[in-house]
């Protein structure tokens, strides 16, 4: 299962709506809800995730720091407008492209 957190200042609004833009993202590579599991997380509590299995993080520029201190092992990709699924699209393709083609929804299976 695809795991991706979106880390924003208080795990509300704005993650919110990173997760929903994700979602849609994800359908269009052909992935089911429950292929994927998408978790809106505040920026002070990324250190929770060091013992679960996480493939993404997506976040602003304002939390890499963090999220790369707590979780360095876990691939990592900002994005400037949270309301622009093309800008997403381009910043998590990459990364879902390098995961499994049965986890990332890649349509090369």
């Amino acid at each position: 299962m695809l795991t991706i957190i979106c880390v924003c200042g208080y795990g509300l609004g704005s993650g919110l709506i990173l997760k929903m833009k994700i979602e849609e993202i994800l359908k269009e590579r052909g992935l089911k809800s429950s292929d994927y599991f998408i978790e809106v997380s505040a920026g002070g509590t990324v250190s929770m995730y060091r013992t679960r299995n996480v493939d993404l993080f997506v976040t602003s520029e304002e939390y890499v720091e963090l999220c790369r201190k707590d979780c360095p092992d876990v691939p990592l990709v900002t994005v400037l407008n949270f309301f622009d699924v093309n800008e997403i699209r381009k910043s998590i393709t990459p990364v879902l492209d390098k995961l499994p083609p049965e986890v990332s929804g890649r349509m090369d299976k």
